[in-house]
């Protein structure tokens, strides 16, 4: 709990205020040995000099004695006093049990959850000014912000930096690659702040993706997203989706269990080992990594039966938590595009 409390600190979702003293025992208390389990001395030493980097300076407040259980908490309370804090954040009992204690005293969880609160209502994203101003100039601040609500809402998202899930607070990374496409990515706070990145990390795994029977006479279906956001300066849309939209890609409004096409010729799923590739005209597009432990029962004995695959392509679709109707709204309004693709043999085609 602490540990995600200083990852947040350090990805300045909130202000410190720290004096000379508090500082002080907080280099000490990094320092004492049943720390060395999750972290070494060098990178103890590293959170104090971000600490102290980051934090606001105060002078050591005027003493007051009395106010808690312990005197050697006193000096705590008379520095939030002093510096106007608006919370004093502490798991130590003889704190937390004060009757009415100006500022308040919230434990660790409490205090992050009054964080993750206060996130949800602007899509639980931590924007530094350096990407807020970016996105702000390019009118998508609304735009990233509805799609972080929506994956939120209706899937998991990934750190870049570390590939495990996103359970609550996320910081926004701008990354600009050598032509100036912008693509948004999600990191924990305490694995990146909030930043602009020249050069577009790298991200494994690239997509999230599920293997799916329907009622159908083309059963199979391949739905998969992004785990990166990709974003156009000039025109605010995906261009994710975009780009699949111009290889003849299309939205539907028949609805998952009844979209069957278009059929693109020249494209073909293949199986190299245990993964799937999308293969155009211009070459893999896409790997679907271990499909097997993505794909329903009787799914390969499916598509090779039809010889036939429809293909589902978008952002938000919800794949964590597969629902029909968000998948089928969202080829409805053009924020997902599909096709059908020929698939011949039971090995689902043969290597290009």
């Amino acid at each position: 709990m602490c540990g995600r409390l200083l990852g947040v600190a350090l990805a300045e979702r909130f202000v410190i205020v720290v004096s000379p003293t508090l500082l002080g025992e907080f280099a000490r208390v990094l320092a004492r040995p049943k720390f060395r389990r999750y972290m070494s001395e060098d990178e103890a030493l590293e959170i104090v000099a971000r600490i102290t980097q980051l934090a606001e300076p105060a002078p050591e407040a005027p003493a007051l004695a009395g106010v808690t259980p312990d005197p050697k908490d006193d000096y705590l309370v008379a520095l939030a006093r002093a510096a106007y804090a608006d919370y004093l954040v502490s798991g130590d009992s003889h704190l937390t049990c004060l009757p009415n204690p100006k500022p308040r005293v919230l434990t660790p969880r409490m205090f992050l959850t009054l964080l993750e609160q206060t996130a949800v209502q602007q899509g639980d994203l931590i924007v530094s000014d350096e990407v807020r101003e970016v996105l702000s100039t390019a009118g998508l601040e609304t735009a990233v912000r509805e799609r972080a609500i929506a994956h939120r809402q209706h899937t998991h998202r990934r750190c870049v930096i570390c590939a495990k899930h996103i359970e609550d607070l996320a910081t926004v990374l701008m990354c600009f690659d050598d032509d100036d496409h912008a693509t948004v990515y999600y990191a924990h706070p305490e694995c990146s702040p909030s930043r602009l990145v020249r050069g577009i990390p790298p991200s494994r795994p690239r997509i999230s993706y599920q293997a799916i029977l329907r009622s159908h006479p083309i059963p199979g279906v391949l739905v998969w997203e992004p785990i990166r956001v990709s974003i156009d300066l000039d025109h605010p849309e995906t261009r994710n989706v975009a780009a699949y939209r111009e290889r003849g890609f299309q939205p539907s409004e028949a609805g998952l269990e009844n979209v069957a096409g278009p059929e693109l010729a020249g494209w073909v799923l293949y199986r190299r080992e245990g993964d799937l590739v999308l293969n155009s005209p211009s070459g893999d597009l896409e790997e679907f990594s271990d499909v097997t432990s993505h794909a329903q029962p009787r799914w390969f004995e499916a598509v090779a039966a039809s010889r036939r695959c429809l293909l589902i392509m978008g952002e938000t679709l919800g794949l964590d938590r597969l629902s029909e109707t968000r998948i089928s709204a969202l080829l409805a309004d053009g924020r997902a595009v599909a096709a059908v693709i020929p698939c011949t043999g039971v090995t689902l085609g043969a290597a290009p």
